[in-house]
């Protein structure tokens, strides 16, 4: 055995490394000894049946255009480490799957498409990327199924994305969606299309009954949080502040759901203007009100978003309660017109003419209600100001009535 000749210093100090993954006999070793896991594939009920139907529904707008959807990869966050993998949401709305680095590929055929999922197999023992690879390697993140494995529970077929090369090299002009890695966009002559991804948009507007039931379960788990995070106020206030209620959701959307549909806003008096106040480290005021802007996200990736505002000693001012009532007025006035038949923004249009009247009538805007709500009063910033009202407020000097111009002074109203 070599020693260092430096007294104290262990054997072999100052040479390099060894590189393992380069080690037969290494590779060899590790390979050795290990049981065959048993792994089940992660499938939601009457997720690979709805997926299908969305291919389908996609197939049908696209004919005789071949289709490239990625899931995409999680982004380097510092050293080797890397941020938690959200998967694209056009690919899992396609593939009822959230495998990283997916690829799926819809060739036209005839009135329809053949589709197919490259995705990267396990890295099982007896290869180096078992231990050598910490994306995917299973010593570092544990057992994955094979890919027969996804083909059968997901009814769609399956090819390592080793393959995707061919595959994408026989494509003509294929469509590809933003989520697809620019250097494949290149080096495939992929075509970014608008067309695509409006398509995309649109089909997933309209939800099918699997999907308005995974929007009710976020929702469902929303309010929970919403609720645990009430009873936290009192300790918030007390010192330990807007993170603690911040970390109070996204603890319970993490327990129950993938996780928080966004980064959960809470914002207390002065904080709470701010449109995406995630920072999340101030104080939470027991006399101004305190902003929840907070979703959980189902294991599905479908997400709820849901907004209050609530005072943390348990009752508004006169003022606070005035404005909170003109937003609740314009929130119902909304709801009203959702319902099957009426344009997408027909309810946004009823909650501003409300919102625009109310501030209009406390002497908050410098134009017409007519003006603040038309395309032109938009351009001008008019819109904006009706707009904003519902996220931002006004604080008052004095309580805001037809009758009284109200100072304007540092906001304090937070989004509803």
């Amino acid at each position: 055995m070599s020693t260092s000749t430096t007294p104290g210093r262990p054997p072999y100090a100052g040479t390099r490394a060894p590189r393992l993954t380069e080690s037969a006999a290494f590779t060899a070793h590790m390979a050795r000894g290990w049981g065959a896991p048993d792994v089940v594939v992660p499938v939601t009920p009457g997720a690979p049946e709805a997926a299908a139907d969305h291919r389908r529904r996609l197939s049908e707008r696209l004919r005789g255009h071949d289709v490239v959807v990625a899931a995409g990869r999680a982004p380097l966050r510092n050293g080797d480490a890397m941020y938690g993998f959200r998967a694209d949401s056009d690919f899992v709305w396609l593939t009822g799957t959230q495998a990283e680095d997916g690829v799926l590929v819809l060739r036209a055929a005839g009135d329809g498409h053949d589709a197919t999922l490259y995705l990267p197999p396990p890295a099982r023992p007896g290869g180096s990327a078992f231990f050598g690879d910490a994306a995917y390697g299973e010593l570092w993140v544990g057992p994955s199924p094979d890919l027969a494995a996804w083909a059968e529970a997901f009814g769609i077929a399956v090819e390592p994305v080793s393959a995707l090369d061919a595959v994408l090299d026989r494509l003509d002009g294929a469509l590809a969606s933003p989520s697809v890695p620019g250097d494949l966009v290149r080096r495939y002559d992929l075509k970014p299309a608008e067309d695509l991804a409006r398509a995309l948009s649109d089909l997933r507007m309209v939800k099918d009954d699997w999907e308005v039931a995974q929007l009710r379960e976020a929702i469902d788990h929303t309010v929970t949080g919403f609720d645990a995070v009430a009873r936290e106020v009192p300790r918030a206030v007390d010192g330990l502040g807007e993170r603690w209620l911040q970390g109070t959701f996204d603890r319970h959307a993490r327990t129950y759901g993938n996780g928080p549909g966004y980064s959960t806003i809470v914002g207390s008096g002065p904080h709470a203007p701010t449109l995406h106040w995630v920072r999340c480290d101030g104080p939470v005021l027991p006399d101004l009100p305190l902003l929840l802007d907070m979703g959980v996200e189902a294991n599905t990736l479908y997400t709820a978003d849901v907004t209050r505002t609530i005072p943390p000693s348990g009752t508004f001012s006169p003022v606070q309660r005035q404005v909170h009532d003109l937003v609740e007025a314009a929130h119902r006035a909304g709801m009203a017109q959702v319902r099957p038949g009426v344009e997408y923004l027909d309810f946004h249009f009823a909650a501003m003419e409300v919102i625009a009247t109310g501030l209009h009538d406390w002497g908050l805007l410098d134009v017409s209600v007519d003006e603040a709500l038309s395309p032109a009063g938009s351009s001008t910033g008019a819109g904006w100001s009706a707009a904003s009202a519902t996220t931002s407020g006004w604080t008052c000097t004095t309580a805001p009535t037809p009758t009284t111009t109200p100072t304007r002074a540092p906001p304090w109203c937070p989004a509803w």
